[in-house]
């Protein structure tokens, strides 16, 4: 069928938005700076520019930390309304910058809090959504998004039908921006009206998971394991990722287990991350888990098991008893290192 409405490349409303996460007052989510990324691909391609929008409490003195990225513009919306990430309360001020702005796409990371507050942005302007975009091409000057589907063995190439579309990317699959050092021009906005559901929702609190260690989309090194560590989890694995200087991460059915929590699963319906080095420790190699790491520059896979699918997928493998490798490997980690 041929789509009512395709975005071409050099249309007159081609302005990109960047959707920023604060960390905090003074820091933004490092997924963000991959969403940047992803944003000059994006405009390049359309031959325009891009702008950031950041929502928040206390956040004005943030959009000084953003200004040598490049941006058109940083619009900023600091308001005591804003002080949760909510999508009722966000999602009305983000269309206020995008009106404003004259925008044609926003986008932002695909993190719990982006997955929340963007489609129902994309509802409230009834605009087309593309969720985990990898990617875009150009082909007969109309925009494809690419996208991963089938847990990630087929690519899907989407057209978007609306005047405006709404983005989250699949930021493990970019670079982190670096600043090109242009300063941009701060615009400072009051938060538009809340969505009539605001009234009805309350925060309560979060229940954070208690880790010290590295964030687990965000490391450099990911130590995971399956349900054959069983109630052993954290006893074997703890030591390797101190090691490594590493995060933690679980399958599916590890988690479901209880061995770890639900926030350390890496999969289709966990988390995407993509480390330079990603160490499975008595995990199968289900295509389910491999969706959410096969992004990993280098897989080490330890398993009992040499015909584990893997196995296959890993760069390096240690065949065994993986309670007597682990520590074992730990040992000689910290020998190398000069470790008592």
């Amino acid at each position: 069928m041929k789509p009512r409405f395709c975005k071409r490349v050099g249309t007159t409303m081609s302005k990109v938005i960047v959707f920023l996460e604060a960390k905090d007052s003074v820091a933004l989510r490092p997924a963000s700076l991959h969403a940047i990324t992803f944003a000059r691909i994006l405009s390049q391609a359309l031959g325009t520019s891009y702008s950031f929008v950041l929502l928040g409490h206390g956040i004005a003195g943030l959009a000084e930390t953003v200004r040598g990225y490049g941006a058109q513009r940083v619009y900023v919306v600091d308001d005591p309304l804003l002080a949760e990430p909510l999508a009722e309360r966000y999602a009305p001020s983000l269309r206020q910058v995008m009106e404003l702005a004259n925008a044609s796409h926003i986008l932002g990371a695909a993190t719990a809090i982006g997955k929340d507050i963007l489609p129902r942005l994309a509802s409230l302007m009834n605009s087309a959504f593309v969720s985990d975009c990898i990617g875009i091409e150009v082909l007969e000057n109309t925009l494809h998004w690419r996208r991963p589907v089938c847990a990630g063995n087929a690519i899907a190439y989407c057209v978007s039908e609306t005047e405006r579309t709404v983005v989250t990317i699949r930021h493990a699959e970019f670079e982190a921006a670096s600043s090109n050092g242009a300063m941009s021009p701060i615009e400072s906005l009051g938060a538009a009206p809340v969505e009539a559901a605001a009234s009805r929702i309350e925060l309560f609190g979060y229940d954070a998971v208690d880790n010290s260690r590295p964030d687990l989309t965000e490391a450099r090194v990911v130590v995971s394991g399956g349900r054959a560590l069983a109630g052993r989890f954290f006893e074997v694995l703890g030591p390797l990722a101190d090691t490594l200087g590493a995060a933690l991460g679980a399958t599916r059915a590890a988690c479901d287990g209880g061995f770890a929590p639900g926030d350390f699963q890496v999969g289709q319906t966990g988390k995407v991350v993509a480390p330079e080095l990603y160490v499975a420790v008595g995990i199968s190699g289900a295509i389910q888990h491999v969706a959410g790491m096969k992004g990993a520059r280098i897989v080490v896979a330890i398993n009992s098991d040499p015909l584990a699918p893997i196995v296959s997928l890993a760069d390096y493998t240690l065949i065994g008893d993986l309670f007597q490798l682990v520590p074992e490997l730990v040992g000689a980690l910290r020998r190398h290192a000069g470790e008592s």
